[in-house]
């Protein structure tokens, strides 16, 4: 079995850290109050599961984000057997069918999707993107029968998220174990607005909620944080 060797893989994640966007952070004076964030940039490690045909990237994008990803490593489908290939995350096109899950990439191919039931897509070693549509980013491996295959693909995936400013008049209003929020409108055609939460009020707020066109959320899971460790951020985007 072919392995990453370490030198690489400690590279390409030293290269990858450097790509992170600076986050000026500033304390609000009312603690119920969102934090402003200097960039909307962020960074994520997948490893790619190669026996299973699809890895959640724990990572929602939203239409209009500009996405890259860049994969490396060494994988085959059925290893071990007469048709074992090894390949990097562009894949091969030897022993290519048409029942692969993008059947337009080759074998053994780093692919990707968008929601549950989006259309499967080209990854390679390398993708850059615009997203044409909402929904959790999931990235697999190109290939049907998922016994026996072997070895090991890391994505790096970095995102710029096409936003405006942050809401203002944010009300934050706590209900048993349900928050309403509420906030001004945005005067700017077609837009919506995403919302996020984090445990610290000085936090990375990645936990990203959904996504509304309303000026009104409500977080059904705020049992999931203690009370008093709630905070929020609202920004509108297109």
């Amino acid at each position: 079995m072919k392995t990453i060797p370490r030198a690489l893989e400690a590279s390409l994640l030293l290269v990858a850290s450097c790509l992170l966007f600076a986050i000026n952070i500033v304390i609000p004076s009312n603690a119920c109050s969102q934090t402003p964030l200097d960039t909307d940039a962020w960074m994520t490690r997948v490893d790619i599961n190669v026996s299973q045909p699809w890895t959640d990237s724990g990572r929602d994008v939203v239409a209009g984000d500009s996405v890259e990803i860049l994969a490396y490593g060494f994988a085959s489908g059925a290893a071990g057997s007469s048709q074992t290939e090894w390949s990097g995350p562009e894949g091969t096109w030897a022993g290519h069918a048409p029942s692969y899950p993008c059947p337009n990439a080759p074998f053994n191919a780093v692919i990707g999707r968008i929601g549950d039931n989006g259309t499967p897509f080209y990854v390679g070693r390398a993708l850059s993107m615009r997203v044409e549509s909402s929904g959790r980013l999931f990235l697999g491996f190109n290939d049907d029968i998922m016994e026996g295959n072997d070895g090991k693909y890391i994505a790096l995936i970095t995102a710029d998220v096409r936003s405006l400013p942050l809401v203002s008049g944010l009300v934050i209003h706590p209900t048993g174990d349900q928050v309403s929020l509420y906030w001004n409108s945005v005067d700017i055609p077609q837009i919506f607005y995403r919302v996020y939460r984090d445990s610290v009020q000085t936090g990375g707020y990645t936990e990203f909620l959904g996504s509304t066109a309303d000026t009104t959320f409500v977080d059904n899971d705020s049992a999931s944080l203690p009370a008093g460790k709630r905070f929020y951020l609202v920004r509108a985007s297109r």
